[in-house]
């Protein structure tokens, strides 16, 4: 991969979705002995702990480790930033496009109904649903029923996680390590990410992106900017490899990919005190309260603005005057 080949060891990781990721129901509580509830929070925890005990076997760095998802990942790494449990797994963190930031999490009594609905809805009797026959349900009979669940699912179980991640950034009690956080000029407004990176600013460094170009021979089906998960193969570096996103790239296609795959190698090599993100041509400031002129602007060419200032023009072209605001 991209990263492979500038030093960057990357290891990926699997995490239960839908169901199987937030889910509470008294029986599970009374086997297992705790009020876990967040699966998919466990699942990343222990490969993070993997990879602490394990780095050193094949190269890597256990106190370097760079935590980074794009949407649901994105959520993933957002909730571990603010999970007590994460403390010490990781180093800095890349948040890409989540749209989960300003939700409130889900209740742990709420999550006990919907685990009892879902009980009933297997033919179980709902929350005296004995653990083991909850566990015979088989993988068919969820999947069968996961479009009327909904997504990924985070509950305040007063274990992973104590608050929502955007109370426990405004209370300062996030893990205080360097982050990325942005998303692309065709998700919508940025409030979420923009108050994560003000509340988060106050300790360790912060840069905030803005990715604004689409590959050329995708700006036809695209006239509003980069929409969803555009920046992936920009950010992989695999713009060749990958043509479902980008088509055929071209050398100005391949130039942007230059540019943001070399700043997230830099961050991810970089100490975690540095302030600042030596990329291609440029560099990348944190935020600061008397400064916020610092959002990097993946376009064409790559430029620093101001998040109130930006505006989501399409195909990469220089910012111009429309309705959409980032906040």
């Amino acid at each position: 991969s991209g990263f492979a080949r500038d030093g960057v060891i990357l290891v990926t990781a699997n995490y239960r979705h839908g169901v199987l990721a937030g889910f509470a129901h008294p029986a599970v509580e009374k086997a297992n002995g705790t009020t876990d509830a967040n699966y998919h929070l466990l699942d990343a925890l222990a490969a993070l702990q993997w990879m602490k005990d394990n780095a050193s076997a094949f190269g890597g760095d256990a106190n370097n480790i760079t935590l980074f998802g794009e949407s649901a990942g994105a959520t993933i790494v957002a909730n571990l930033v603010t999970s007590p449990m994460a403390n010490g797994l990781f180093q800095k963190a890349i948040i890409e496009s989540t749209g989960s930031l300003p939700t409130p999490g889900t209740t742990l009594d709420r999550a006990r109904e919907l685990g009892a609905t879902f009980a009933t809805t297997h033919g179980l009797p709902g929350k005296d649903a004995s653990v083991d026959q909850l566990r015979a349900i088989s993988p068919e009979a969820i999947l069968a029923n996961a479009a009327t669940r909904g997504g990924l699912r985070t509950v305040i179980d007063g274990r992973s996680k104590t608050q929502s991640i955007i109370d426990a950034f405004a209370a300062g009690s996030a893990i205080d390590i360097p982050m990325i956080i942005g998303t692309n000029s065709d998700e919508g407004r940025l409030s979420g990410t923009q108050r994560v990176a003000t509340y988060a600013m106050i300790g360790s460094p912060v840069f905030q992106y803005f990715f604004d170009y689409v590959a050329a021979t995708r700006r036809a089906e695209n006239p509003n900017g980069a929409p969803h998960a555009a920046e992936i193969p920009f950010v992989f570096d695999t713009l060749r490899q990958d043509r479902r996103i980008a088509g055929n790239a071209t050398a100005e296609d391949q130039k942007v990919a230059d540019y943001i795959h070399a700043c997230w190698v830099a961050f991810a090599k970089q100490a975690a005190s540095s302030r600042t993100i030596a990329c291609p041509g440029f560099d990348w400031p944190a935020r600061t309260e008397t400064n916020d002129q610092t959002v990097a602007i993946f376009q064409a060419a790559p430029s620093l603005g101001k998040a109130n200032d930006l505006r989501s023009p399409p195909n990469g072209a220089p910012p111009g005057p429309t309705s959409r605001d980032v906040e």
